[in-house]
C-alpha cells in the first residue's frame, strides 16, 4: 500500500473502500469487462475540496463527481484555484510524477519560427535509470528536434532529417540480414539487398533519395562482408 497525499490539501489519503475502478490498462485491453476490485483512497479532511468528491486508486488515477450545486465550468474553475498545477493525481503515485514530468518537459520546450521552417526543441526525459520521482523530468543535456516545413494554406508538414532516415535504413538492413540468417526468409533477404544497393523493393529501381544513397554507401563501405554474403545468395 502506497503512502499517497491529496493534491489539494496535501493531507494523507486513506483507504476507505473497495470498488470496481477501471484503470487505463483495463480501459485499453478490456473496456467492456467489469474492472477488477481496487482499494479506493479518499481525503478525510472535511475542509478540503476533495472531501466527498474525489477518490483515487494506488497508481494515482482519480475519479470525481461534481457537486450538484455547481455547473461544469464553475467546478473546473474551483478545482484549478485549489490546485493551480491541475495535476489532480494522488501525490506520491506513478501518475502524479508522470504528469509532473510531462508538464516540465512542455515548460522547457521552445521553438524557432523561420516562416518556411519551424524547429521545435524538446528535452528528453531523464529515463528509467532514475528514481520514479524524477525519471520523467526533462534532461536538459539531451534534446530532440522536430522540423516542420510550411506548405499550402499556412499548414506545416513534418520533415524527418536525412541523418535519422540514414540511421533507420542501416538499422533496417541489419535487422533484415539477421532475420534472413535466422530463418532463411526470402523477403528479408530481398529487403537487405535492396537497402545495401539503394534500390526500391517494389520495382528494383534505383532509389534516388539522398538518405538512401548515403545509407547504401555506408553499408557497403563498413559492412562489406554482409553485403557479399547477401549478394552471392540473392543473385544466384
Amino acid at each position: 500500500m502506497k503512502d499517497l497525499k491529496c493534491p489539494f490539501c496535501k493531507s494523507d489519503l486513506k483507504v476507505t473502500h473497495r470498488e470496481h475502478y477501471q484503470d487505463l490498462s483495463e480501459h485499453v485491453s478490456n473496456p467492456n469487462v467489469t474492472p477488477s476490485l481496487k482499494d479506493g483512497y479518499e481525503c478525510l479532511k472535511q475542509e478540503c475540496l476533495a472531501f466527498g468528491t474525489f477518490s483515487w486508486i494506488e497508481d494515482g488515477e482519480y475519479y470525481t463527481k461534481r457537486p450538484e450545486s455547481l455547473d461544469y465550468r464553475d467546478w473546473e474553475t474551483i478545482k484549478k484555484i485549489a490546485c493551480p498545477s491541475e495535476n489532480y493525481y494522488a501525490i506520491g503515485s506513478w501518475n502524479y510524477y508522470y504528469q509532473m514530468g510531462n508538464d516540465a518537459v512542455k515548460e522547457k520546450s521552445f521553438k524557432i519560427d523561420l516562416y518556411y521552417y519551424k524547429f521545435n526543441f524538446i528535452p528528453k526525459e531523464k529515463g528509467w535509470d532514475y528514481p520514479e520521482e524524477i525519471r520523467h523530468m526533462p534532461d536538459l543535456k539531451k534534446w530532440k528536434v522536430e522540423i516542420w516545413k510550411r506548405i499550402e494554406n499556412g499548414c506545416y508538414t513534418n520533415v524527418i532529417p536525412f541523418w535519422k532516415m540514414t540511421t533507420y535504413s542501416i538499422r533496417s538492413f541489419n535487422k533484415e540480414y539477421d532475420g534472413w540468417l535466422e530463418d532463411g526468409n526470402k523477403r528479408s533477404l530481398k529487403s537487405a539487398y535492396c537497402t545495401a544497393f539503394g534500390l526500391e523493393e517494389w520495382g528494383m529501381n534505383p532509389d534516388d533519395r539522398f538518405y538512401s544513397k548515403l545509407a547504401s554507401f555506408l553499408i557497403r563501405k563498413f559492412q562489406s562482408k554482409k553485403v557479399r554474403v547477401i549478394s552471392k545468395t540473392f543473385l544466384k
